[in-house]
């Protein structure tokens, strides 16, 4: 299950629960006062092996990134 995070109005604090994706946007209980809280928006930190394939010289980037022709650098 994934997990996500949940502010409280009353404490103004953020929490994280595991919840299914068809409860993420229902109203949870703050764990230490109760108080219904709401889903915000996460920063995700991608994890992986840590391994890259190489990329072939003069390969324009996959993302559209710099020197993917939509950075206005102008090298393509």
């Amino acid at each position: 299950m994934p997990i996500y995070e949940y502010r409280c109005p009353t404490e103004r604090t953020v929490f994280s629960s595991r919840r299914s994706m068809a409860e993420m946007d229902a109203p949870i209980a703050c764990p230490s006062c109760g108080a219904p809280s709401q889903r915000v928006l996460s920063i995700v930190a991608p994890v992986g092996r840590g391994e890259r394939e190489p990329v072939a010289a003069g390969a324009p980037a996959a993302n559209g990134g710099c020197c993917g022709g939509a950075c206005g650098c102008g090298a393509r």
